[in-house]
């Protein structure tokens, strides 16, 4: 059996229908890149320095450290898999290395007088106040889609995530009056909080064009999970409570909250460097 057919095989048994779909949708791009170097190899034949080969050949078409990670760890479970079934003898992908220099892929918060104008093109747009919950409640785009309304507890003010990528992600967010007052104007159509103008619930698609229309009439590129480090980071840089912070943003430790959500401000970095006037000897 050759690599390509294994992968769809692997596929097939061991994530269709068992993962959650972004998940598969994730091991399904790991698998289509595997496939373009390995179409009609044999698996028995294939070797770590091919492997390896592999992942310096995306590190030089400037793929980013995650997805060549995603890759690293699909072969991995490819070939653990395929040791089961006699396949191969041993794991070659057991001890692959990622190349150091691999980009980082990083995603900025909007500055403030960005995010005005986002917020003011929002209130523009049908639907805007989508957005404007992201940009309030820090939530992932999935877990959003996924809210019901008995996830809501009105009188207590807080909704109640069940359905997230990580088990930190399962938690509990108070809201402020604004989120409050965005989830009361939507209609109950149905069991999900949020639904398109179809009166069903929201897709990517919906979002993406939410998105495109919101980008247009602001001028400034805005994504949901832009909306999420701009709320990460608008809250770090008024001295929120960074352990509240990393819980409400579902996270397991604060150092990854500000690490990977939090952008430097440029005027709050002015102001900062400011107070060496202060502080300094004359």
């Amino acid at each position: 059996m050759n690599l390509s057919e294994w992968c769809d095989k692997w596929l097939e048994i061991y994530k269709e229908g068992n993962v959650k779909e972004n998940t598969y949708n994730n091991y399904k791009y790991a698998v289509k890149l595997i496939k373009k170097t390995f179409s009609d190899q044999e698996i028995s034949e294939i070797t770590e320095i091919d492997l390896q080969i592999l992942l310096k050949k995306l590190y030089k078409e400037n793929y980013a450290k995650s997805t060549i990670r995603l890759v690293k760890i699909t072969l991995n479970q490819l070939f653990r898999k395929a040791i089961k079934y006699s396949l191969v003898t041993d794991n070659p992908a057991e001890e692959l290395l990622i190349p150091i220099n691999a980009k980082e892929k990083k995603v900025d918060g909007l500055s403030l007088e960005d995010e005005i104008e986002v917020i003011n093109a929002c209130k523009k747009t049908l639907h805007g106040g989508f957005l404007l919950f992201l940009l309030y409640t820090g939530l992932r785009k999935q877990e959003m889609f996924d809210l019901k309304w008995e996830h809501f507890n009105k009188d207590k003010g807080f909704l109640a995530i069940v359905n997230s990528k990580t088990k930190k992600g399962i938690r509990i967010i108070p809201l402020t009056e604004t989120s409050i007052s965005i989830i009361n104007e939507q209609p109950r159509y149905n069991e999900y909080i949020f639904n398109s103008i179809r009166k069903s619930p929201l897709t990517k698609t919906v979002m993406r064009r939410l998105c495109e229309r919101v980008t247009e009439i602001s001028g400034v590129k805005v994504t949901p999970h832009i909306c999420r480090h701009t709320f990460a980071t608008r809250l770090y840089n008024n001295n929120a409570d960074l352990k509240s912070l990393s819980e409400i943003m579902g996270h397991t430790s604060v150092n990854f909250t500000i690490q990977r959500y939090v952008t430097a401000d440029i005027n709050m970095m002015k102001k900062t460097i400011q107070l060496i006037e202060k502080i300094s000897v004359k």
